[in-house]
């Protein structure tokens, strides 16, 4: 069970562990995970949105994180 056929849990499980606590780094850099159950290994995704994400109240420079 190693390959991610349905992204919803992956995104719920992102986004819940987000809403817990922000991944944002600062300095336009964060880095959002989580556990996700039924995987046999860890996965990488590596992104860059043009024109950033808000990533909460920790957003060090009030700048979205790309």
């Amino acid at each position: 069970a190693g390959r991610i056929d349905d992204p919803d849990p992956v995104r719920k499980a992102v986004l819940e562990r987000e809403a817990s606590h922000t991944t944002a780094l600062g300095n336009g850099v964060a880095l959002p995970h989580a556990t996700v159950g039924g995987l046999d290994r860890a996965r990488v995704l590596v992104a860059v949105a043009p024109d950033g994400v808000p990533f909460g109240p920790d957003d060090r420079e009030g700048e979205p994180e790309r």
